[in-house]
């Protein structure tokens, strides 16, 4: 089926991407595949906690707890504490791992600035609806 190759390229396409960013960055290089997973859930989670996380990916809060505190003294994290309710606190990318998340990003906007090129309004909101309708079934899945 066309659409299922269409993706897989896509994807093929974006971990090819990833895997050329992290040779170049001695930091990034050293990550297992389970750190980017969890470095990516976290940098598309705006207000990122460890109850969130842990819901998201359906284990304890314990093992969340453990895997973000290893990633914080990796200077991978950080942790900023909510200033309305002192209990909390958010998880984020540190700033050296954000400019790397950037740096992959770059090559993203620079795709998509060509399909604004390529495409009129109606066709690209349509891939959007698409792409919107495959996640929406993807996160029903889990």
């Amino acid at each position: 089926m066309e659409i299922i190759n269409s993706i897989n390229k896509f994807y093929y396409e974006l971990s090819i991407q990833e895997l050329k960013l992290m040779s170049q960055n001695e930091q990034y290089n050293k990550m297992s595949h389970n750190t980017m997973l969890y470095l990516n859930i976290i940098s598309c989670k705006e207000n990122c906690t460890v109850s969130m996380l842990a819901e998201i990916l359906n284990i304890t809060k314990s093992a969340v707890t453990i895997k973000v505190n290893e990633l914080v003294a990796k200077g991978y994290l950080k942790k900023i504490q909510s200033e309305t309710d002192k209990r909390i606190y958010y998880i984020k990318l540190s700033d050296s791992m954000q400019n790397i998340f950037d740096d992959y990003d770059n090559f993203i906007y620079r795709t998509f600035d060509k399909i604004k090129n390529m495409y009129n309004e109606e066709q690209i909101n349509n891939f959007c609806e698409i792409m919107n309708f495959i996640s929406e079934k993807a996160s029903e899945e889990n």
